[in-house]
């Protein structure tokens, strides 16, 4: 049960006055006195409507005033006052007296000095000689003798070494110098090679030099007679990089038809075997279409005096897989080249050392025309398309000469001969 207490209200107005405040004047008291409670949390359980208004309590706990208002306990506490002014800043201290300074300390004796060492004793070298006969350096110090030094005996003889190895040129051909180092069979067999793309030396036999760079070449062999031929890629083309050597005089069964001519190239030799090799084999138009079809249809009937019907891709000679090449294509392969002959010719056999740079590996050798004299000149090569000039009596060729940088197309005698080269299908 809570207690009240009651403060005696000595007018009929009151003052409640916070320092610095505006002052609340509180007016009809309604009350002898006001009621006190000693907690502060009591205070909402206490009655505050139109019934008691204006009605005050005193809550001990927070030593504060309330009034109701008619519907809640309003405090009576003032406002907070207003900070006070500040005050003057205080006055700096003085500075402190400095120290005394401390006297200076006395200064230490000198130390007395070493005593002087002794005399180094000197040393001399005197050459001498035992009873060997064997001579040498003795060294004395002062009187003393500290060592002989004797010179080293003279050594043995080594054996003599052995004769080195003679070394001859075996074989020189146009790409590379064979030699032969030692005698019969112990000789050591080195190859050089005279090719080189830059500064690199290469193989020519295996490899070719395009632009810049050191490449393999791609092989075929024909099943006909076992040869193997090196191949070239060149643009979307691929062509042989050798002349075709196929011998005709290997004829199907039953077969004796003398327009099927052909011999090797180089000079005006038909059993020149080495030309054979070299320059692979010419080619009458007949043969090199292969008019009695003894590989395919394609060239039946093809030869001199007749004017020939076709098909547009013609295997000919050339081994299965592979064909004569039309005017057309060989114009492909001229235009990918960069319209110039030099880029098809070897880089050795030609005329007056007029060799070809052999940009592409196509390796054209000047095979001549079969007469003594023009090996060295030029080569020209079969197409597979007539002229449109006499087209009964001639057939395209396509001709790389020593002196001029351009390939000349000829309207050529059928019944003349020429070298093969063969394009993939």
């Amino acid at each position: 049960m809570n207690k009240k207490y009651f403060l005696a209200v000595a007018a009929s107005t009151l003052m409640f006055v916070a320092c610095g405040d505006d002052v609340t004047e509180v007016t009809e008291i309604h009350q002898d006195g006001m009621a006190v409670l000693e907690k502060g949390e009591k205070l909402s359980k206490q009655a505050c409507d139109t019934t008691n208004v204006g009605e005050m309590l005193f809550v001990m706990d927070s030593s504060a005033a309330f009034v109701c208002d008619g519907e809640s306990w309003q405090t009576l506490k003032g406002a907070d006052g207003k900070d006070g002014v500040d005050g003057e800043n205080g006055a700096d201290g003085k500075d402190g007296k400095d120290g005394t300074k401390g006297d200076k300390g006395a200064k230490g004796d000198s130390g007395e000095d070493g005593e002087d060492g002794e005399n180094g004793t000197s040393c001399t070298a005197t050459l001498v000689e035992n009873d060997a006969g064997l001579a040498g350096l003795e060294v004395t110090c002062g009187e003393i003798v500290v060592d002989t030094i004797w010179n080293g005996e003279k050594g043995e003889s080594g054996e003599n070494g052995k004769d080195g190895a003679g070394c001859k040129i075996v074989k020189d051909s146009a790409a590379v110098v064979t030699l032969a180092c030692g005698k019969d069979e112990t000789a050591d067999t080195t190859t050089l090679f005279k090719a080189t793309c830059g500064s690199i030396a290469f193989d020519p036999a295996t490899q070719y030099c395009s632009q810049g760079i050191v490449r393999k070449y791609g092989y075929i062999t024909d099943d006909r007679d076992g040869q193997t031929y090196k191949t070239v890629k060149v643009g979307d083309q691929v062509w042989m990089a050798e002349n075709l050597n196929y011998d005709l005089k290997i004829l199907p069964e039953g077969e004796t038809d003398s327009i099927q001519f052909s011999r090797c190239g180089g000079e005006l030799n038909a059993d020149n075997e080495n030309g054979c090799s070299e320059y692979g084999r010419m080619y009458t138009w007949a043969a090199a279409m292969d008019s009695v079809a003894a590989f395919s249809n394609d060239g039946k009937g093809c030869g001199y005096h007749v004017e020939c019907e076709s098909n547009e891709k013609v295997r000919g000679i050339c081994p299965e897989g592979w064909r004569l090449p039309s005017h057309s294509e060989w114009i492909t392969l001229y235009t990918v080249v960069g319209e110039t002959s030099r880029s098809l010719m070897s880089s050795w056999g030609w005329l007056e050392n007029n060799n070809g740079s052999d940009a592409f590996g196509f390796s054209a050798l000047p095979a001549g025309n079969g007469a003594n004299g023009s090996v060295g000149e030029y080569v020209v090569f079969w197409s597979a398309s007539e002229s449109s000039l006499l087209s009964e009596d001639n057939a395209i060729g396509f001709m790389l000469m020593y002196n001029n940088e351009k390939i000349s197309m000829l309207n050529d005698k059928k019944n003349s001969i020429k070298s093969v080269r063969c394009i993939k299908d």
